[in-house]
This record gives structure tokens, C-alpha cells and sequence, in this order.
């Protein structure tokens, strides 16, 4: 955990020293970010939960012709998984199969597809951050937010996720500069490395929109009516893919409250909180309408731990939110509800460290 602690610590003395020094916030994520790439393209096979499967693909990928990895799309077998008389074809997105076969070819090894991966999604992460950070001041604590609240962290398990999601990002930078092009590209290229992607289409539409109150309460409706429509979202998913009908049927992987249940209080007081005190505006309807959806995919995913990945697409906005979220309160009174952020988010970030999943070895010695 070592590692996980000097990183957490070392944030807070550089955010000191940037805002001693009145540095701009710009080299502080620049910095973060960095170390975090070191972090996860560093790591041994053994960090995170399928760490070893995406290395075992990489060196898959290698033995893989260009003309089999192509053969078929959006997706391509990697491998053919026996068992008794059968078997089955274990597949992934063909983009992002050519996408570690180039890797390995020009790099001779694997590791450089953790570290080339991290790099990608680190950089466009930041790149978006400083792209839509309302002030400069907020950068400091979106940075620290993306870091301990669980995004970074998923990183580890979740690479190829992550790296289509900060691809499929840069659509909503791209949206609101009323680049339309642009915006369909990123969405279809973050969906070339992982077809949830596609979950971003929803961000771009709540930041396309003109009538933000209006589409706010929709949101808000919608993250209501999901439970009682699971239903429903189970026949639709059974017309086209039933391995994800399993995941709605089958829960492959735990979900754990924990001290996340007093995040999700604290966003739910802050959106009451906007409309109680009139601080709800158009400047921060996209926000409130992007939590409203956060908490109702995470509410569905206590039974359906298949929603928490969907949910990641609109987590990532969480930074931003608590940011917003001051305004509601007194000036007076704002130091208290920073003070309740950093601690519940530092909080978060070591027991994510203190998973075992997490235990941090480097690839030269695992």
C-alpha cells in the first residue's frame, strides 16, 4: 500500500505548493497524471483483477494474422476456450485487437500495451479536464476526485473500458464547441475498443440539448423509473446479445457499498440543495441531469452489478459536480463542504488501496 499512500500524499503537498507559489493548476494535472500512468503501465500482472487476461492477450495478439484479425467485426476471436467435447470463442473488439497486435510488434512485449493504454487514457483524461475545468481553481479537486474516487482504481481491472471511455469523452468537449463530426468520431472510435462507449451518447445529448431544466427533470424521472424497468431492459438486451442478458441474470462481480453509500447522500443533499436555494441554472443542468443518471444506474446495480460499469460513464462527471456543489452554500461556510469532500475521497481511494487485488508489485519483479 505504500505506494498508494505517497501518491495520496504527494497530491496534497503539490496542490499546496501550486497554490503557494500560484503555479498554474495546468502543471499539477499534468504532474497527477503522469504518476498515474507510471502507476498502472508499471504494474505486474498480478495488480488488479484481469491484469494477467489483457497481458495474455497482448502476447495472443502477436501470434494472430492481420488477415484473421480483420476477418470479422465489431468483434474478433482472440482465443478458443475448450471444455469437454466444446468449447467456446472468447472475443474482443477488433480494433482494439489490431491495436495490441501493433503494440507488441513494434515493442516485442506486452507490458507495453498496460503502459501505451494508461498513457492514451491518462493524457485524454487530462486533456478533458483542462479542456472543461469552469475555473482553474476547480482542477485541483477534479484531478483529486478522478484519482480516489474509483475511476483510477477501476483502471487497473477495467484498461480497455477505460481507455474507450476517455476516447468517447473528448465527443462531449467536441459537442459543446458545436463540432458535430468530431463528435460522432469520438463516440465510434471509443466504441472500436469497447462498444459500451456508446453509453456516452447520453452526455453529448444532456450537453447538446438547448432546454436543460427540462431534460434535468427527464433525468431525474428516468434515473427513478429504472428499477421498476428492469424488466423491460432485460427483453431488450435478450433481442441482441445474451451474454449480456447473463450479466443482467448473473452477478460476475460484487458490488460494495461501504463508504461509497455516504457519497451518493452527499450528492443526493447537494442536488436538493440547487433547487432548495434556486442555484439550479443552465450553467449546471448538464451536471445535475449526469448525477441523476450516476445514482440510478449505481441504486440498479446493488442487484444488477452489470449497471456499475454503465454508471462509470457518468462518474467520471462527479469532480465537476462536487465543484458546482459549493456554490450552494454561504462563502462562509464552503471551507466545511471541501473539507467533507477531501476526506470522504481520500477515504474511498485507501480502501480501494487496501484491496488485495491492489497489492502493488512492478513487472520486473513480479
Amino acid at each position: 500500500m505504500f505506494i498508494y499512500y505517497f501518491l495520496l500524499l504527494f497530491l496534497f503537498v503539490l496542490w499546496a505548493f501550486s497554490k503557494s507559489y500560484k503555479l498554474h493548476p495546468k502543471y499539477f494535472v499534468w504532474i497527477m497524471f503522469f504518476l498515474m500512468t507510471c502507476l498502472l503501465g508499471f504494474r505486474g500482472a498480478s495488480v488488479g483483477e484481469d491484469t494477467e487476461m489483457y497481458i495474455r492477450l497482448a502476447k495472443r495478439s502477436a501470434d494472430i494474422p492481420w488477415k484473421d484479425v480483420f476477418s470479422s467485426f465489431p468483434k474478433s476471436e482472440w482465443q478458443f476456450i475448450c471444455y469437454g467435447t466444446g468449447g467456446y470463442s472468447d472475443k474482443v473488439e477488433t480494433v482494439y485487437l489490431g491495436y495490441c497486435k501493433l503494440i507488441v510488434e513494434i515493442f516485442r512485449t506486452p507490458q507495453a500495451v498496460l503502459f501505451i493504454t494508461a498513457a492514451l487514457t491518462n493524457g485524454l483524461i487530462a486533456k478533458f479536464i483542462l479542456d472543461n475545468a469552469e475555473r482553474h481553481a476547480d482542477m485541483y479537486m477534479i484531478t483529486f476526485a478522478y484519482m480516489c474516487e474509483s475511476l483510477f482504481m477501476f483502471s487497473f481491472n477495467g484498461m480497455r473500458q477505460m481507455l474507450a471511455f476517455s476516447i468517447a469523452l473528448q465527443a462531449v468537449t467536441f459537442v459543446s464547441r458545436r463540432q458535430y463530426k468530431k463528435t460522432c468520431f469520438g463516440i465510434l472510435a471509443g466504441m472500436c475498443f469497447h462498444l459500451t462507449a456508446i453509453v456516452m451518447v447520453v452526455p453529448v445529448f444532456l450537453k447538446y440539448v438547448k432546454n436543460g431544466k427540462k431534460w434535468c427533470y427527464i433525468s431525474i424521472a428516468t434515473a427513478i423509473a429504472l428499477v421498476p424497468l428492469i424488466p423491460a431492459i432485460q427483453f431488450v438486451l435478450g433481442l441482441f446479445s445474451a451474454r449480456y442478458l447473463a450479466y443482467m441474470e448473473n452477478n460476475f462481480w460484487q458490488v460494495s457499498l461501504g463508504g461509497t453509500l455516504l457519497l451518493w447522500l452527499f450528492i443526493l443533499i447537494t442536488t436538493l440543495l440547487f433547487f432548495i436555494r434556486g442555484k439550479a441554472t443552465e450553467d449546471n443542468y448538464f451536471l445535475l441531469s449526469i448525477m441523476a443518471l450516476y445514482l440510478g444506474c449505481e441504486l440498479v446495480a446493488i442487484r444488477f452489478t452489470m449497471f456499475s460499469r454503465v454508471s462509470n460513464y457518468f462518474r467520471f462527471f462527479i469532480g465537476f459536480f462536487l465543484c458546482s456543489g459549493a456554490s450552494t452554500l454561504l462563502p462562509k461556510n464552503r471551507w466545511l463542504y471541501r473539507g467533507l469532500v477531501i476526506f470522504m475521497l481520500s477515504a474511498s481511494f485507501l480502501s480501494y488501496a487496501a484491496s488485495p487485488a491492489r497489492y502493488y508489485i512492478p513487472f520486473w519483479r513480479d
